[in-house]
């Protein structure tokens, strides 16, 4: 029995717990385990050190038990320690900007460059942390108060000085979101080295007077269109990253960088797949969401990330095996829930399983459900991946994957996350309630602003009476 496999067994039985939980459980451990986990897994530690950090899990947050959750929860609630460290030791920090994922084979290519996403802190503080002066920061920076959570995190972050002042912040627009442009230019416009990345609006064009043959002509036409254009964006950034980093990307660096990242994308549909068709719901729904933000970024240290997706690869099958889930009291009859975009207060989640129904899915803005082409040229294969992106441009791709889940997988409801001062979200959601009247599955709407808002409440309310319903 090797290593990996010793562990899994030495496992504690599979159960949710809140940070009080597993704090209690860290202090459990003998020294000599808690000195043999800090020296193996470099960002594990408990939830109190993680909190003396500004990143504090909100009461209502259930987490796995597992060695797994707690080395994916410490390294993603660790990368600004870790663009600090980064810093020190003279490497370029890139920030980016309504990224899904498209950018990051130039980063693990790349010499001497730290990088992490903004959405993706933004995301994070807004979600755990109790105080609130990153937005304050960003409001007296210039960012409405009423603008997405997010956006303002993000300003705030960069202009109070809790993460590092970027060489290069990379700013995606086009087909992105209205506040997300406004916050970069406000970034630019602050005086921050903003490199713009002009992406495509759509992938497919439709003439309002044709007939169908000629919008199939005009359809090829406009997707080669977008690949050339995005192609040669992508070919700029590159000149960009090099100028920056003193370093020419070779196509083998790029090559295998697609390949690393075909590997982790393999492993994150298998195990998605596990979680969706497991007899016992075998990983909490936070951490499944956790699990789907690092495939946009890797949170900053891509090693350590597919490390910790190989090892749950094996908790998921042991469990699977033995018959263990982590919701109490869970019956072959309890509601089966697909959640469709991310949900920033963290203890939705929880609200949705302590009323007795599991989430057997997430719909997330990133690009994990395919593999890179490794035979064509690195930009094309980077250029061809993104017009795969669901979100971009119209619905269509988008309700094309929904389709292939109900398919695939058992759904008996759909929650649907539309943030507040975003555009697409909440338009999209009504195109996706019509569609899924072919499938008689009921849809609850969340109206999602700032976790532990005004709202909070009504929505605990309407998660708790839309899974009773479906509980019958």
């Amino acid at each position: 029995m090797g290593f990996y496999e010793l562990m899994t067994y030495l496992e504690p039985r599979a159960r949710r717990i809140n940070a009080q939980q597993a704090e209690s459980l860290y202090a459990s451990l003998p020294r000599v385990v808690r000195w043999g986990l800090k020296n193996l897994y470099p960002y594990i530690a408990p939830p109190s050190v993680i909190a003396e950090r500004g990143f504090r899990a909100p009461p209502g947050m259930y987490f796995d038990n597992s060695l797994a959750a707690a080395r994916l929860r410490s390294l993603a609630l660790w990368q600004i320690e870790r663009l600090w460290e980064a810093k020190r030791q003279g490497c370029k920090i890139i920030g980016l900007a309504q990224d899904a994922g498209q950018l990051l084979p130039f980063f693990l290519a790349g010499k001497k460059l730290a990088w992490f996403s903004f959405d993706t802190l933004g995301a994070l503080y807004a979600a755990t942390s109790r105080e609130r002066t990153a937005f304050q920061a960003a409001e007296q920076a210039g960012v409405r108060r009423e603008s997405c959570p997010v956006i303002k995190a993000c300003v705030g972050l960069l202009h109070t000085g809790r993460i590092p002042t970027p060489d290069l912040i990379v700013a995606q627009t086009g087909s992105s979101c209205d506040d997300h442009a406004v916050q970069m230019q406000l970034k630019a416009w602050l005086g921050y080295p903003v490199y713009w990345l002009e992406l495509p609006y759509r992938r497919s064009w439709q003439p309002y007077f044709s007939d169908e043959k000629a919008y199939a002509k005009d359809n090829r036409d406009c997707q080669r269109h977008a690949r050339v254009f995005y192609q040669a964006q992508l070919r700029n950034l590159q000149s960009r990253l090099e100028e920056i980093c003193g370093a020419k990307y070779t196509a083998e660096d790029l090559q295998g960088a697609l390949r690393k990242i075909n590997r982790f994308r393999q492993t994150l549909r298998r195990l998605f797949h596990r979680i969706s068709v497991a007899k016992f719901c075998p990983w909490p729904a936070v951490d499944q969401l956790l699990l789907h933000v690092a495939a946009m970024d890797g949170y900053g240290d891509f090693e350590e990330t597919q490390a910790i997706a190989d090892y749950l690869e094996r908790v998921i099958a042991h469990r699977e095996r033995r018959g263990m889930g982590v919701l109490p009291g869970e019956l072959p009859s309890t509601p089966h829930i697909l959640w469709m975009l991310p949900v920033l207060d963290m203890n939705l989640p929880g609200v949705l399983e302590n009323a007795g129904a599991r989430v057997t899915g997430w719909e997330m803005p990133h690009l994990a459900a395919y593999d890179y082409d490794t035979e064509i040229a690195p930009l094309a294969a980077m250029s061809t991946d993104y017009l795969r992106f669901t979100l971009l441009g119209d619905c269509r791709l988008r309700l094309k994957w929904l389709a292939d889940f109900l398919a695939r997988y058992r759904v008996d409801g759909i929650i649907y996350s539309a943030l507040w001062s975003c555009t697409q979200m909440p338009l999209q959601a009504g195109i996706v309630k019509d569609f899924l009247r072919n499938y008689n599955i009921p849809m609850l709407i969340l109206d999602c602003g700032s976790p532990g808002g005004l709202g909070s409440g009504q929505m605990r309310t309407r998660i708790e009476a839309f899974a009773e319903n479906l509980r019958g």
